[in-house]
């Protein structure tokens, strides 16, 4: 009889995970707090409804390559395909419109077959003329963005070859284990279009106004927007269908209600206006407690946002050549540091919170609450801060007590952006800067770290061992074709950066989502950006209540 009750039990907890994985969510310690399970998505429905996000951020314009905020890049995976996509898991590309591939023995040449039937929205037929058009276009009015970075990070000639309306090469002078993360990313639209904004600064801004060239090969088009909606419909034309040979995305129409603040973003959920929403920290934590034992509503984990407040030490100023200096600085704001809306990390690329000792040797040989460097003379720092970002603001106010606390004397200072530019980066006129930036696991974002001629961090450090060990590190990286080398390259630069306290502490917001119990399949990237992703936009559902 116990062995049969202990059957009963262990069949129960199988039978438990096997439906949690089936559902795409993963259990936490914490009711109704769920991690995203990337390896398993919920199919196994026979009708599902329309779903509506709810974003405060209005989106500016439509152009697929000049994104600034999450609804537009919502958009932008929604309508543009490209021609790898990232897998969710591990940040790997993966085929997308690519049928397959080839590279050759010197990494020089890409043979690339595309898939014969991949259509736009409008049926017209996708053929390597649009995929080259739509690639040529780093060289021309993209020469100046974050895509020619990627495409140029270790070689100088870009050239492309159309050998059949299905097949093309790609052909580099220098290797760039970067390409196919670069395609993953990029955009493809019609060749008509491409060739229009090639040269063409103003209608390169403009023309996305214009519903006739927002036409892509993505799952959606774009039906219907105001300030207050965006409407999204599925692609009838639409080229991919899941492992059980189903039609994708599996949802019919996607809504975003654009709020003027995330108070009324809450209430529109609160009031079943909208299905999903994503959280800061301080709304989690009250909506958790709101919605606490509600199982109509679950909420997930989606990790950390890429977007990073960090501070920068400019070693060439007499003080903070001091490592042990800015170690106790570091220490100090991460023991301190008070604001739930942030985690607090020692590491820009990956989360670690573990205190270091310092042996820094303080004086206050004047009494008067103000420390002495090992010069006897007052420790005096200015910390400046971009007067038009209030968040930087806010946290340089909260540093700035800190610091106080701990009798350094804090300058702090804020300038309008082009100021603050011209003091951090050409004049070096500053102690310790406020940064806000965009990083996620990649080589573009360590070249941008390390290797950009004018915007490099590591401008102002003086350890020339620690620098030219991150340098040979990332040199070697950008020659690795083995993506899981060159993840644990970027975690060995990632090591080195945190053990100089160069640009820590970093602070992090967490990301959370609330939705309806009946929403499955959110995928965010466990590594890059936290936005709408494809896999997500293909497989998100909701499913109808009985």
């Amino acid at each position: 009889m116990k062995q049969f009750i202990f059957l009963i039990f262990i069949i129960t907890i199988i039978f438990s995970c096997s439906n949690i994985k089936k559902n795409g969510f993963l259990k936490t310690e914490t009711p109704n707090l769920y991690d995203i399970d990337y390896d398993s998505f919920y199919s196994d429905f026979k009708e599902n409804e329309d779903i509506v996000f709810s974003f405060v951020e209005k989106p500016q314009f439509f152009n697929p390559y000049r994104v600034s905020n999450k609804v537009e890049n919502f958009v932008r995976n929604a309508l543009f395909s490209t021609l790898f996509y990232l897998n969710p898991k591990d940040n790997t590309p993966k085929e997308n419109i690519i049928k397959k591939f080839d590279v050759s023995s010197d990494r020089l040449t890409y043979i690339f077959t595309i898939l014969p039937d991949v259509r736009f929205s409008d049926g017209q037929l996708l053929t390597t003329a649009d995929v080259v058009s739509s690639l040529s276009l780093v060289k021309t009015i993209l020469k100046d963005s974050n895509y020619y970075k990627g495409f140029f990070l270790n070689n100088t000639n870009l050239n492309f070859e159309i050998i059949s309306p299905v097949k093309f090469n790609l052909i580099l002078d220098k290797p760039n284990e970067n390409i196919l993360y670069m395609l993953s990313i990029f955009p493809i639209i019609k060749k008509e279009t491409a060739d229009l904004i090639s040269l063409d600064v103003e209608k390169f801004i403009s023309i996305w106004n214009d519903p006739k060239y927002l036409i892509g090969t993505g799952p959606y088009v774009l039906n219907k927007y105001n300030d207050s909606i965006l409407n999204l419909e599925k692609n009838k034309f639409y080229f991919k269908k899941d492992k059980n040979n189903r039609q994708l995305p599996y949802t019919n129409k996607i809504s975003i209600n654009i709020t003027e603040n995330s108070n009324l973003e809450i209430i529109d959920f609160i009031n079943n206006g909208s299905d999903i929403m994503e959280l800061s920290t301080k709304d989690f934590n009250t909506l958790y407690e709101y919605y606490a034992k509600d199982d109509k509503i679950k909420f997930v984990d989606a990790g950390f946002d890429s977007k990073k407040c960090f501070l920068v030490y400019n070693t060439l100023k007499t003080y903070l050549k001091d490592k042990n200096l800015r170690e106790y600085i570091v220490n100090s704001i991460l023991t301190d540091f008070n604001n739930n809306n942030y985690t607090l990390s020692l590491s820009i690329f990956k989360f670690n919170n573990k205190l270091k000792t310092s042996d820094y040797t303080f004086y206050d040989s004047n009494n008067d609450g103000v420390i002495e460097g090992k010069d006897k003379n007052p420790i005096v720092l200015n910390l400046i801060a971009p007067e038009e970002n209030g968040e930087l603001v806010n946290n340089q106010d909260e540093i700035s007590k800190i610091l106080q606390k701990q009798k350094i004397s804090i300058k702090a200072e804020v300038f309008p952006y082009y100021k603050y530019l011209e003091k951090l980066f050409y004049k070096k006129d500053f102690d310790i800067a406020l940064v806000s930036y965009d990083f996620d696991f990649s080589l573009v974002q360590a070249n941008n770290l390390i290797n950009d001629s004018n915007f490099n961090f590591f401008q102002f450090s003086e350890n020339e061992e620690v620098k030219n060990k991150i340098l040979s590190l990332y040199n070697t990286t950008i020659l690795q074709k083995d993506y899981q080398k060159q993840q644990q390259n970027l975690s060995e630069i990632a090591d080195l950066i945190e053990q100089d306290f160069q640009l820590s502490p970093v602070l992090i917001k967490k990301i959370y989502y609330i939705m309806n119990n009946d929403i499955f399949n959110l995928k965010i990237n466990n590594y890059s950006q936290k936005e709408i992703n494809l896999t997500t936009l293909e497989h998100i559902v909701k499913i109808v209540k009985k």
